[in-house]
C-alpha cells in the first residue's frame, strides 16, 4: 500500500475548506474539489500495482479493476474443494463513517485522523467496507492507499465528485464487480442533489452486485447515509430502499450498510427488517441476531468523546440467506485520538445455505 502526498492533500484540504455543522452538509464546489475529483477519475481509470501484474503474467490487455482476475485465488479454487463450498467461506462486512474531511487544530482534522483510519481499516481487514461523509479528497487518499479493493462512489450533490460520497469498498482479490449504480434519497431518485421534502441534507446510497470468485454467487452491496434531521425522510428512505432492493437484488444475495441516523427500534429500521413487500428481500440486523438484548452500551455516534451509552444508528444488514456469525461495534482509540466520531461496525457473515439449497450446519 501506498499513502496519497501529505502537502497535496493538505493543500486541497486547506481549498476546500471545513464543513462545520454535525449534519455534514457539504462544502461548496470550487477549484479544489474539481482538481481532486479530477485527480480521483485518473486513479480510477489508472491500474494498481496489482491489477499490473496480474495482466502481464496472463498477457491480457484488461487492466480495470473490476475485471481483475486473481490467479492465486482461482488457482487455489480449482485445488480446494472446500473453496467452492458455500458453507466452508465467510466474509466480513464493515459499515463505518468517517467524517468529512476538515481542517483545525484539534484531533479532528483529517490530517491527523487520516492514518488511524487507514490503520483501523487495515485491523479489522474486511472483505466489504461501507464508508459514509467521504469528500472526494478523502476517497482519492483511500482508493491509492488500499489498491487491492475496488471503488464505487460518486459525490451527492452531483453525481460526480462534489458533496459526500457513500463509498463502497471491495476486495478485488475475492471478488469481481458485475455492475454499480447509485440512487438519492428523493421522488426521483435517478436525478443527483435531489431529496426529500423536509431533508436538511442531500442523501443517497451506492451499490455494487458483485460475483464471489470462491463460490460464484452474486452478492449485491448496498451502502447508504439517511438524513439526520427528518423523521419522515428517514422513513421514505426506507420504503424507497426497499423499493429498490426489489429491482436490484434479482435473487443475489444482499448485504447493506450504512448510518441510517435512527435506532433499531425505530420505524424506517423496522420497515426494512419486515417481511413486507414481499417483492423486495426483508433484511437482518446481524448486531441484534449475536446480541439479540439492547443493552445501553451501543451507541456509534460518540461525536469524538469516546461516549458509549446509547443506541446505534450504523448498520450492518444482510437478507437470508446469508447468517451472521460475530458482530462487534469496534471503539479502537489511539492515545485518546478517535479515528471518526462515528464507531464502526463489523459483521461475520456466513452464507445460510449450501450448494443444493439446504441449510448449512449451524456454529
Amino acid at each position: 500500500m501506498h499513502r496519497f502526498n501529505t502537502l497535496t492533500v493538505a493543500a486541497l484540504l486547506a481549498a476546500l475548506g471545513c464543513q462545520a455543522d454535525s449534519g455534514s452538509t457539504a462544502a461548496e464546489p470550487d477549484a479544489a474539489t474539481a482538481d481532486a475529483g479530477e485527480m480521483l477519475a485518473d486513479a480510477a481509470n489508472t491500474p494498481t500495482d496489482t491489477e499490473v501484474t496480474a495482466t502481464a503474467d496472463t498477457a491480457t490487455a484488461d487492466t480495470t479493476t473490476t475485471d481483475t482476475a486473481v490467479t492465486a485465488t482461482a488457482d487455489t479454487a480449482a485445488t480446494d474443494t472446500s473453496a467452492m463450498d458455500p458453507c466452508a467461506q465467510t466474509l466480513k462486512a464493515v459499515t463505518f463513517n468517517i467524517r468529512y474531511a476538515s481542517l483545525g487544530d484539534d484531533n479532528r482534522s483529517w490530517l491527523v485522523r487520516r492514518d488511524l483510519v487507514v490503520d483501523l481499516i487495515t485491523t479489522m481487514d474486511p472483505d466489504v467496507l461501507g464508508l459514509q461523509e467521504v469528500l472526494s479528497v478523502q476517497a482519492l487518499d483511500l482508493r491509492q492507499t488500499f489498491d487491492g479493493y475496488g471503488f464505487v462512489g460518486v459525490g451527492r450533490n452531483d453525481g460526480e465528485f462534489d458533496g459526500e460520497f457513500a463509498a463502497i469498498l471491495y476486495r478485488l482479490e475475492r471478488f469481481e464487480a458485475i455492475d454499480e449504480g447509485h440512487f438519492w434519497m428523493s421522488a426521483t431518485p435517478e436525478a443527483p442533489g435531489t431529496v426529500f421534502e423536509g431533508s436538511a441534507a442531500i442523501r443517497m446510497s451506492s451499490w455494487v452486485a458483485l460475483r464471489d470468485r470462491l463460490t460464484s454467487r452474486e452478492l449485491l452491496v448496498l451502502n447508504t447515509h439517511w438524513d439526520h434531521v427528518s423523521a419522515d425522510s428517514r422513513e421514505r428512505s426506507a420504503t424507497l430502499t426497499r423499493d429498490q432492493l426489489a429491482t436490484l437484488a434479482e435473487g443475489r444475495v444482499v448485504i447493506m450498510t450504512g448510518d441510517l441516523n435512527t435506532t433499531p427500534t425505530s420505524a424506517p429500521v423496522q420497515l426494512l427488517l419486515a417481511d413486507e413487500p414481499t417483492g423486495s428481500p426483508a433484511l437482518v440486523d446481524g448486531y441484534r441476531h449475536i446480541h439479540p438484548e439492547a443493552q445501553d452500551n451501543e451507541r456509534t455516534f460518540h461525536n469524538f468523546n469516546g461516549r458509549t451509552s446509547g443506541q446505534r444508528i450504523d448498520y450492518v444488514l444482510h437478507d437470508a440467506q446469508l447468517r451472521t456469525l460475530e458482530a462487534e461495534i469496534v471503539r479502537t482509540e489511539y492515545d485518546g485520538v478517535y479515528p471518526s466520531d462515528h464507531f464502526p461496525v463489523t459483521g461475520l457473515v456466513g452464507y445460510a445455505f449450501d450448494g443444493d439449497g439446504g441449510p448449512c450446519p449451524t456454529q
